[in-house]
C-alpha cells in the first residue's frame, strides 16, 4: 500500500509541474471571472446557474447555464487591458456548447534607436484564444466536458499559433452539497512558433 501511495504522490508531482506555463501563452493563466479569481484561480466541481463555471472547467456546462452571456473587461496602466466574452447555448440533439473568446492586449510601443532617439512608429502586443466547449451527462451525478481552443500571439512582426484542450469530469450531489473534479488543461501543440517554423 506504501508503494502505490508514493507512486501516485510521485505522479502528482510530475503533473502538477508539467501544467507550468513558461514563456509563451502566458494568457492561458488569466483568471477572468469573479467567482474563479475569488477561489485563487481554481475552478470548482458544481452544477449552479453561474455560466462562468464552464469557462475553465468545461465539464460543469449544465443545462442551467443555457443561453447565458459572461462578459468581463479589465483596464491596467499604460493602455494595457485584458478581457473575455462567453456564450453557452444548445444544439438540439447535440447537447450543450460553450463558446468564449479571450484577449490580452499589452499596449502600443514606440520604436527607438540605440541612442534612444524616437523613430515615430508604433506597434502592439497582443495575446488571444478562442475556445469552443461541450459538456455530457454521463450519469444523474456525473458529467464530462472537453474544450478546444485555437491560441494565437502576435508581438510586433512575430507571432506564435497554437492548438490546446482541456478535458474535465465533474461529480457533484446536489442533496449532500458535495462535489469534486478531475481537470487536464492546456493540454496541446503549436502550430507556429515566433521564428517562423513549425512544430509538425
Amino acid at each position: 500500500m506504501r508503494i502505490i501511495v508514493n507512486i501516485f504522490l510521485l505522479c502528482s508531482i510530475n503533473i502538477c509541474f508539467s501544467q507550468q506555463i513558461i514563456g509563451s501563452y502566458s494568457i492561458l493563466n488569466n483568471n477572468c471571472t469573479a467567482r474563479n479569481s475569488s477561489l485563487g484561480g481554481y475552478p470548482i466541481g458544481v452544477f449552479d446557474s453561474d455560466p462562468s463555471l464552464a469557462i475553465f472547467l468545461p465539464s460543469n456546462l449544465s443545462i442551467l447555464n443555457k443561453n447565458q452571456i459572461v462578459v468581463n473587461y479589465n483596464n491596467h496602466f499604460a493602455d494595457a487591458d485584458f478581457g473575455m466574452i462567453n456564450y453557452n447555448f444548445q444544439i438540439n440533439k447535440k447537447g450543450l456548447f460553450s463558446t468564449t473568446l479571450f484577449y490580452n492586449n499589452y499596449g502600443k510601443f514606440e520604436y527607438f534607436d540605440a541612442s534612444g532617439n524616437k523613430l515615430g512608429n508604433s506597434f502592439s502586443a497582443n495575446d488571444w484564444i478562442f475556445q469552443i466547449g461541450h459538456s455530457k451527462k454521463l450519469y444523474e451525478k456525473l458529467q464530462i466536458g472537453l474544450n478546444l481552443k485555437f491560441i494565437a500571439s502576435v508581438y510586433e512582426q512575430f507571432s506564435s499559433y497554437a492548438l490546446g484542450s482541456d478535458l474535465s469530469l465533474t461529480y457533484f450531489d446536489e442533496q449532500k452539497q458535495f462535489g469534486g473534479y478531475l481537470l487536464l488543461s492546456s493540454i496541446g501543440t503549436t502550430i507556429k512558433n515566433y521564428n517562423n517554423s513549425s512544430s509538425y
